[in-house]
């Protein structure tokens, strides 16, 4: 998957971490899951579940259901293995937009898709079946940038400005995380191993014509917007309780993060 492959191209040999693929694990097929671990029986295991259908690819009750038994599946396998900690990589997809006020982890939660649906109930389902002393729940906002990125809004804002589409002046309000600070930020769990449920995301926030804006200056392009075509909304953060427990944690600033996506 797209974050698996940033993920593992930093790893050195000499880190005993390995790399599951549906091939290998078919988190869908109870079989398949029990035989992959049978390998591992005589290990000390931290699980990173980042497997999922996501929303970009199809968001309907057959893949709620698809992503409920993977995570189902692992749960019912890893009780019989030594597992001391399990991290599941949720989403900000749960909380409801706002544009006028910064979400928290504690935050309204709004199931208006299935993969929202899929999350709430996944988090649910992983702190009633495991050790709640040993969980880590980390909520994701958009990604982009690193190897396999063809789906993120960064993305298809850069698709749109190279290819002449239509622009449209969008004053939604969004907040972005570069791949490479979610990659450090997984490292860093898997040294530290701490139980709690967080919002991965910087204070950070543009609208998204901003986004534009930066990205047609960067490639010195000349592009006009149109006016909005829909109601804009909003999601971005308040990361203060991220802070508190990652003080010396940086986030990529958006610029520089542009820069470097832009020049490959």
């Amino acid at each position: 998957g797209y974050i698996s492959s940033n993920w593992r191209k930093g790893i050195k040999s000499s880190d005993k971490i390995i790399f599951a693929n549906k091939i290998e694990c078919n988190l869908l097929n109870k079989n398949s899951v029990n035989n992959f671990f049978k390998k591992y029986n005589n290990y000390d295991m931290s699980i990173f579940l980042l497997s999922a259908i996501v929303r970009k690819k199809v968001d309907n009750y057959q893949t709620y259901k698809k992503n409920i038994r993977m995570v189902k599946n692992l749960l019912s396998t890893i009780k019989k293995y030594k597992v001391s900690f399990l991290c599941f990589l949720s989403s900000t997809d749960i909380f409801e937009k706002n544009y006028f006020k910064a979400i928290k982890e504690k935050s309204y939660l709004s199931n208006n898709n299935f993969y929202a649906k899929y999350k709430i109930e996944a988090e649910k389902i992983i702190k009633k079946n495991f050790d709640k002393n040993k969980i880590c729940i980390i909520r994701i906002p958009g990604i982009f940038g690193g190897i396999k990125d063809r789906q993120s809004t960064i993305y298809e804002i850069k698709s749109d400005i190279t290819k002449k589409k239509t622009i449209y002046y969008n004053e939604s309000i969004r907040s972005y995380v570069f791949i490479n600070d979610l990659v450090r930020f997984l490292n860093l769990v898997l040294i530290y191993k701490k139980n709690i449920t967080i919002n991965f995301c910087s204070n950070e926030k543009y609208y998204i014509y901003q986004i534009y804006k930066m990205i047609i200056k960067k490639l010195k392009f000349q592009r006009k917007f149109m006016k909005p075509n829909s109601n804009a909304d909003g999601i971005f953060f308040d990361n203060k309780f991220f802070i508190s427990h990652f003080p010396n944690f940086k986030f990529t600033k958006i610029n520089k993060s542009l820069d470097i996506i832009l020049k490959k």
